[in-house]
This record gives C-alpha cells, structure tokens and sequence, in this order.
C-alpha cells in the first residue's frame, strides 16, 4: 500500500514538472512570433517606392542613396496647415543632418538622393497638389540646381556622384511646359540640359536610372530592364 502512494505522489510530480516546463515553452514561442513581425522603426517598403521610417516618433517616408549612407525623406510636422508633407529632412546614418521647410500652403516630395547627400526634391502648390517644381540641394543646404515646371515626374534619379539628374515627366495640360512628356537629363555642375527626348509608349511609364560619367538612363519598368536612352539625345 506504501509503495503505491509513493508511486502516486512520483507520478504526480513528474506531471507538475512537465506543467512547469512546458508552459514557459509556450511563452517563449509566442514571444518570438512577436518579435519576428517587422517593426517600422527598422523601415518598411511601402507599395509607392518609398520605405517608412519612424525618426524621433514622426513616420517618414524615405529614398535611400546606393551606398546606404544617407536618406532623404518627407513627413507632415504638427501644428501646419497643410494636410499633406511639408517637410524635407536629410538624414546621414540614421542622424538628422538637416530640415527644409516649405512655405505654407505648399508640399513636398522626396525624389532621390546621392552617395554625397545632394538630394532632390519636388515642391507643389495646395490644394490640387500642382507642381511648383524640383529643387537639388547639397547636404549644406545649398541650392544647387532648380527645375520650374507645372508637369508632375512619373519618376526621378540622380547620379551616384550627383553629376546628373534625369526627370521622366507626365503629360499635361499646359501646353506652355517644355518639359511635358519627355525624359530629359540635366548636368546640374554645369546646368546642360543633356538629354531630352520626347517619351514612346514602351518608356512612358518607366523608371529611370541615370549614370555616370556620360549620363545614360536605364529604364526599366516593373522591374525589368527595357532600354537604354543615350546620353546626348535630343528631340525638339
């Protein structure tokens, strides 16, 4: 009869242990499918192109250069008019190198940026969000080179070394625009216009990416290379 109640109290034990071990088992697992689940402090790549970035607790919307180094991105500071980004900020390693306030009654866009912090942006007009138009400035603050155009971009780039900028613009009903419709390349050291041709059907829609030395533009559209534009290139 003893031996039975030792058996018992053993049996008894050993499933309070296995409780005791299996349950943390349990935590530990769910705690892990928690932290697995990416956090937008880290950045997340958002279906327009941008990746979203929490700075300082505001989200921003980010373009990265190619080496990493720097970002520049876009976000709507509290207490402004505007229902929209009204605020450029120029980050190098994740730390704040600059802020670019616009006027009020104005928003902006970040387009891309450089592996030397020249960055480019698109500035536009509430409330229809009309473009007013692109601004380059160097990690300095400083103006560098300035489009004027009324013609919304179907996508942007700058050189590595921010020699050259390349616009693809959309149509537009302003017939005045001379940029309207076209890719057009810009040699922002020298103000060169370097390129501009008038935009087929096969590019119309494309991404572009301009590169050094001579600034040819690859297109590519949903992520497919589909040609090459030439630098040197002109179409009246």
């Amino acid at each position: 009869m003893e031996a039975i109640v030792v058996g018992i109290v053993i049996f008894a034990a050993t499933i309070l242990i296995c409780i005791l071990i299996i349950k943390p088992r349990k935590k530990t697992q769910e705690t892990q499918e928690v932290i697995d689940i990416p956090r937008l402090e880290d950045g997340m790549k958002l279906a327009t192109g941008d990746t979203l970035y929490w700075y300082q607790g505001v989200p921003v919307k980010c373009q990265q250069s190619s080496n990493s180094i720097w970002k520049v991105g876009q976000f709507r500071r509290e207490g402004y008019s505007s229902n929209r980004d009204d605020t450029i900020t120029l980050l190098e390693n994740g730390e704040r190198k600059l802020i670019v306030k616009v006027y009020e009654g104005a928003s902006v866009k970040a387009l891309c940026v450089a592996n030397n912090g020249t960055f480019v942006f698109s500035a536009h007009h509430d409330p229809d969000v009309r473009m007013g138009g692109i601004v380059v400035l160097n990690k300095d603050q400083k103006e560098v080179f300035k489009v004027e155009s009324s013609t919304n971009l179907i996508s942007s780039s700058i050189s590595d070394n921010a020699q050259y900028l390349a616009l693809s613009f959309a149509g537009s009903y302003d017939k005045t625009d001379p940029h309207a419709e076209k890719v057009e390349v810009f040699d922002i050291t020298t103000g060169e216009v370097v390129t501009s041709i008038n935009k087929t059907n096969d590019i119309r829609y494309a991404d572009i990416v301009v590169t050094e030395p001579n600034g040819d533009v690859l297109a590519y559209l949903n992520d497919e290379y589909i040609g090459l534009i030439r630098a040197g290139t002109h179409q009246d």
